[in-house]
């Protein structure tokens, strides 16, 4: 009995211990994102999530999508190309 009473305890504990929900968006080239292979994800302290592409640095601010690329004459800088909407939450 004792060896069926620990995993359930441990399976109750951990689903009332920090059970959270999560809205997920889908965010892909329809939307606006440069290129639909992302290389890396940072969510800044303002909580705009920013994608590396193959095709450019994009932001997304849960509303649009801005795509980030080098100015021709200055590499060190970038500058915004175009923007697209994001999908919005069901």
């Amino acid at each position: 009995m004792k060896r069926l009473l620990t995993p359930i305890i441990l399976l109750c504990a951990t689903l009332l211990s920090g059970a959270q929900n999560y809205d997920i968006d889908y965010i892909t080239s329809s939307e606006g994102l440069s290129n639909s292979s992302v290389i890396k994800v940072f969510q800044d302290s303002e909580g705009v999530m920013w994608f590396g592409t193959w095709d450019g640095l994009n932001s997304w601010n849960s509303r649009n999508v801005r795509i980030w690329k080098s100015k021709a004459d200055d590499p060190a800088t970038l500058k915004t190309v175009s923007s697209g909407s994001a999908p919005t939450a069901a």
